[in-house]
């Protein structure tokens, strides 16, 4: 059985399930300008990765001070 365009099986509408532009929570995309969640990590539209912000940095210099503070305490014991 062969499927045509009329069928509807290939007929669907990705963008209809892309965010909407009015969102509070959302950014624009550095590559293509397009809006995007705050937490995405790649582009919806583009598809291109998107930077993580400033949060991370801090999340990860948090855990390397963590790590350090564990070696120290081991090397006390």
């Amino acid at each position: 059985m062969m499927h045509t365009d009329n069928d509807g099986y290939f007929n669907f509408k990705a963008e209809s399930e892309l965010p909407e532009e009015h969102s509070q929570d959302m950014k624009k995309c550095p590559h293509c300008g397009k809006p995007i969640p705050v937490d995405s990590l790649f582009c919806l539209y583009c598809g291109e990765a998107v930077p993580a912000g400033k949060k991370n940095i801090w999340m990860i210099l948090l855990m390397i001070l963590i790590l350090a503070a564990f070696i120290m305490w081991a090397v006390v014991l």
